[in-house]
């Protein structure tokens, strides 16, 4: 392992290196391999110094603008035949892939009988310089009458293809009609007309006749007699036979970029209105017959396909290859629909067909993927109820492959396609959410971004508690999950030295233990409903106690922190105050019982803190109607440990809210009971702190957020003013002889004594401790500019002066 290390620090030592280049430098190396190129050395020695100018151009942060001559220079060698071979050729074309683009380097036009062999070459860069500076508008025409001309070699035609497969896909309205209508024409031809003949063997002499008549053969071995297809099976492939297989590799991308709507159409010139309009009738109807003709083709090639994909293949790693096909023709089919409605008849019954036959093996969740999207933009014309479908994907699909990269990947982006039709439409989200979940836990780092849009499509009235308890428990989730996956490698034959090993106490045993189950089953469960959280949540936490410094447990924690602001802000603005009714105990409860790291739970229940202030702002009504759960929740001290700052908010919400000024149900009787669980609890941190000897049990701050509590409560009944003075004056007396610091007892003390001032006189007390609620609505006036205490300073001076 440690000559990779090796090499990796060699190669950023190099890079370090190469950014600390001047620009001077940098134009004093290119004038250098000016010289290099035009006097004609070595190859190798052109080479290496091009290597060295991609490794300079690639990682210098001054300017990467390179002498015109020298991009003349390789311009030269790489469109000019006979300049070096394929090595240096390929060198060339990265370097300028790398520069490009630029308006120094024009390429207008080229003779393909001079340039064949650098056209591969040439293309990528011409790609690469873009619709500004590639002179589309000439290449373009050009290169679509080459692909329509016959007498070029396979690669040429191949790289021809590939080239405005991809300039199409950045720019759908480079080609006009009649460029598209006449690749329609040649995409139709190499679809159909492909021979069912293996080519020769180019290695022999041909001493055989007979060779040459040999069929390819189906994907069961049978030779074919049909139509040749990306499916057909030969040792050796005409040039007819690749073209074909070509053209099916881009023709998704072809259909999708030249419907009829994102085809350009010229306008007419300036007094040739009518003639012009006439020619523009007769090019479209040609186009819709080439591409009515390219549709036909099209359905007759997939419907050849999907006939293979029903055979057993021959050899079973062909297997992945039949699939392969089948969503590429699944997905073709789709778009044929889309494009003409009146084909869903015909094609419906064949795709339910084939999705009967695939419905229960969950080793392919693409073809899932490509049935259901199928489905779900064609089922309702055919009144086809896709619930079911969507059933089997959500539950079954989703649990066998959320680890996969690949099927979770297409998964996700499954879902964000399709995510306002599962939210108007269906439940099936809301329902499988726990499911859904799985792939971010196994996933965090790669989806989080995604699962943003996602996650407020799960929370509704009746499943927000459970969505909050299942993000809390995440990483727990993840944790289950990972153990599990061990599990499935774990060999019961060979315990002790396999490639996975119980340890004793550990996750894996207490996962393969039976009585354990019932915990491991709920925590990965596929739909929601069956109970927002189980009663000893805290026994399944120790089960898999050992998972919580694993990298991908701590990952998903960081993920976490994120779903949950998203969740409070989606709570706030749509929730009810039902659910804030019952939330409210559910934050409370579960702000003690948080799996992962110290870390991870610190940052949990500051997120709780922050927005259960939100929620008590929002709707002040919650102090009474979740006064159970917030007196049961202050009248332990167990709720302090290890949740101090959750703990100190409480006690001030308790203090803000509990007025009659935010609701009118809150009467002295239930202002009294808040203030005797807070005074109870006062009294027992004060002694706490006061009987330390050591560190303290309880922060300074808490008992001072507990004082300013108990004396708004006072001032707003005014019957506990006395209890409250005494209790005051007690802890003060109580921290004057505690071991803290001298400042420690000033700031309590101090405290304490502009709070007793301030309760000896009630009415000053209501106005400062319990200040009117119009205050923060902008009710009350405020004038920033006031003359007045300028005016009452001068009225005092005048005052003292005269001795009045």
């Amino acid at each position: 392992m440690a000559a990779p290390l090796c090499t990796s620090a060699a190669i950023e030592t190099v890079f370090e290196q190469l950014r600390l280049i001047n620009e001077e430098d940098f134009k004093d190396f290119t004038n250098k391999v000016t010289r290099i190129i035009k006097s004609q050395e070595r190859e190798n020695e052109v080479l290496n110094q091009l290597r060295h100018l991609f490794s300079l151009l690639s990682s210098v942060k001054c300017g990467r603008n390179l002498p015109v001559d020298l991009v003349m220079e390789l311009k030269k060698l790489l469109m000019q035949p006979n300049q070096g071979s394929g090595r240096l050729c390929l060198a060339v074309q990265t370097l300028l892939r790398e520069f490009c683009p630029a308006q120094i380097f024009p390429v207008e036009d080229f003779d393909t009988q001079e340039f064949t062999k650098q056209i591969p070459y040439i293309l990528p860069v011409i790609s690469n310089q873009g619709r500004r500076y590639g002179h589309y508008d000439k290449l373009i025409p050009m290169i679509v009458r080459w692909v329509s001309t016959t007498g070029f070699e396979i690669q040429i035609h191949t790289k021809l293809i590939a080239f405005l497969s991809s300039v199409i896909m950045l720019h759908k309205d480079v080609l006009s009609i009649e460029q598209v209508q006449v690749l329609n024409s040649q995409i139709s031809d190499w679809l159909r007309n492909a021979s069912i003949y293996q080519a020769p063997n180019p290695f022999s002499r041909k001493l055989f006749r007979g060779e040459q008549d040999t069929l390819v053969t189906d994907i069961d071995g049978v030779p074919s007699r049909d139509v040749f297809s990306v499916l057909s099976i030969g040792q050796y492939y005409n040039q007819d036979q690749l073209l074909n297989i070509h053209s099916f590799s881009m023709l998704r991308s072809w259909l999708l970029k030249t419907q009829a709507e994102t085809v350009p159409t010229v306008a007419p010139p300036e007094n040739k209105g009518l003639t012009h309009s006439l020619s523009t009738v007769a090019s479209r109807e040609n186009s819709d017959r080439e591409r009515q003709k390219l549709r036909e083709k099209t359905y007759e090639y997939c419907m050849r396909i999907v006939d293979q994909c029903e055979r057993k293949p021959l050899k079973s790693q062909d297997a992945d290859l039949q699939h392969a096909c089948l969503i590429e023709t699944i997905s073709l089919l789709n778009i044929l629909c889309q494009e003409e409605p009146s084909m869903v008849a015909k094609l419906f019954p064949t795709i339910k067909r084939v999705y009967s036959q695939i419905s229960d093996n969950m080793a392919y969740p693409r073809v899932h993927l490509a049935l259901i999207q199928f489905f779900l933009n064609h089922g309702e014309s055919m009144m086809y109820d896709c619930q079911q479908s969507l059933d089997v994907f959500f539950s079954q699909v989703i649990s066998s492959n959320y680890y996969k990269p690949t099927a979770a990947f297409d998964i996700v982006m499954f879902l964000q396609d399709n995510l306002e039709f599962f939210c108007l439409h269906t439940t099936c989200i809301e329902t499988y959410f726990p499911n859904i979940l799985k792939i971010l836990a196994w996933n965090s780092r790669t989806f989080l971004s995604e699962f943003v849009d996602i996650l407020p499509s799960m929370i509704s009235h009746t499943t927000a508690i459970e969505v909050f308890h299942t993000l809390v428990d995440l990483p727990c989730m993840t944790a289950t999950l990972e153990v599990m996956q061990k599990a499935s490698r774990f060999d019961p034959s060979n315990p002790m030295s396999g490639e996975v090993v119980v340890v004793a106490g550990g996750s894996l045993e207490a996962y393969l233990t039976p009585i354990n189950k019932p915990w491991f089953n709920f925590i990965t469960r596929t739909e929601a409903g069956h109970g927002d959280t189980i009663d000893r949540l805290n026994i399944l936490h120790k089960l898999v106690g050992d998972m919580r410094h694993h990298p991908r447990v701590t990952v998903c924690g960081q993920a976490v922190s994120v779903l949950l602001h998203l969740y409070f802000q989606t709570v706030v603005k749509h929730g009810t105050f039902d659910l804030m009714c019952k939330l409210v105990p559910v934050m409370l409860e579960r702000s003690a019982q948080i799996y992962g790291t110290g870390v991870y739970k610190a940052e949990i229940r500051r997120i709780l803190a922050d927005n259960i202030c939100t929620l008590f702002k929002l709707h002040p009504g919650l102090i009474i109607e979740a006064r159970t759960d917030l007196m049961d929740f202050i009248g332990g001290l167990r709720n302090v440990t290890d949740k101090e700052d959750f703990f100190v908010h409480m006690v001030w919400i308790i203090g803000e809210y509990c007025c009659s000024t935010y609701d009118d149900r809150c009467t002295p009787e239930i202002i009294s009971k808040y203030y005797e669980s807070l005074e109870t609890l006062s009294y027992e941190i004060s002694m706490s702190i006061q009987s330390s000897s050591g560190t303290l049990p309880y922060s300074l701050r808490l008992l001072t957020v507990l004082m300013s509590a108990l004396a708004k409560l006072a001032s707003r009944c005014q019957d506990l003013i006395p209890r409250v003075l005494l209790c005051l004056s007690k802890i003060s007396q109580q921290q004057r002889k505690s071991n803290t610091t001298e400042d420690s007892k000033l700031a309590v003390t101090g405290r304490a004594n502009e709070l007793v001032n301030l309760l000896k006189l009630p009415n000053v007390a209501s106005t400062i401790l319990s200040p009117s609620a119009d205050l923060e609505s902008g009710y009350c006036h405020s004038d920033n500019n006031t003359s007045l205490p300028m005016v009452l300073q001068a009225t005092t001076q005048m005052l003292q002066q005269h001795n009045i």
